[in-house]
């Protein structure tokens, strides 16, 4: 079967995946920020990161600042110092809170695609397939840091796993290879990614949706982290 382009499913993943880039940006970010609002802090969200605040710890810092910096002893220094280890503690609890968000989104795509296996069969791919597709894809975030630390590695010249990924962090926090997250977390979304790409997605439709999931996830990170995401939600 020769390879052929169709515009009009090449149009429509194109604007898909430029909304789902978006949509998983998002929903990553919410991820960290339900569980930091459930260990009581006070959250904002951006257009591509979070920003989460210890109230409590904050209040006491602002009032003993000057002893702090200059590590003397003040009042409530007990309490800041409790405080400041369960800060710690809590903060590796909200950084987990993206992957995981990312990865259960991608597990209930996986989820819909195995319940649905039977009416596919049947009735051929239905717009409840193409939603247990994307949702799936919600895979390609850890596979992307995978890919964007080699090629920063290559061409800026950086150091492997170098950067401030959630994944790094997590590495960082349990003394592990700075890529270990990284490389486990991206091999598992590369099997998944093929296994949607060439054994779920309709074979007609397969070089039609690389070629339209590459142009829309790409405009998706520019429209929204370059250009438009720190006009509207900066």
């Amino acid at each position: 079967m020769p390879i052929e382009l169709h515009f009009k499913p090449f149009l429509y993943t194109v604007l898909t995946f430029i909304a789902f880039t978006i949509i998983g940006t998002l929903s990553h970010e919410l991820g960290h920020i339900a569980v930091a609002k459930s260990l009581g802090r006070k959250t904002s969200l951006h257009y591509g990161y979070m920003l989460s605040e210890n109230v409590a710890l904050n209040r006491i810092y602002e009032g003993h600042k000057e002893a702090i910096d200059n590590k003397q002893p003040f009042p409530q220094q007990e309490e800041f110092e409790a405080l400041l280890t369960k800060n710690r503690r809590y903060g590796i609890l909200i950084t987990w809170g993206g992957p995981l968000q990312t990865m259960l989104s991608g597990i209930l795509g996986l989820v819909l695609l195995y319940v649905r296996r039977h009416k596919r069969c049947s009735n051929g791919f239905a717009i409840w397939d193409w939603v247990g597709v994307m949702l799936t894809l919600f895979w390609l975030r850890p596979l992307a840091n995978f890919v964007h630390n080699i090629i920063r590695s290559i061409y800026l010249g950086e150091t492997l796993f170098s950067g401030r990924s959630d994944e790094i962090h997590l590495s960082g926090y349990y003394h592990l290879y700075p890529g270990f997250f990284t490389i486990l977390f991206g091999g598992l979304a590369f099997g998944i990614a093929v296994y949607v790409v060439f054994w779920i997605v309709p074979k007609p439709l397969r070089f039609t949706f690389i070629s339209g999931g590459m142009v829309g996830g790409l405009l998706g990170y520019y429209l929204w982290l370059v250009k438009f995401g720190p006009v509207l939600m900066p």
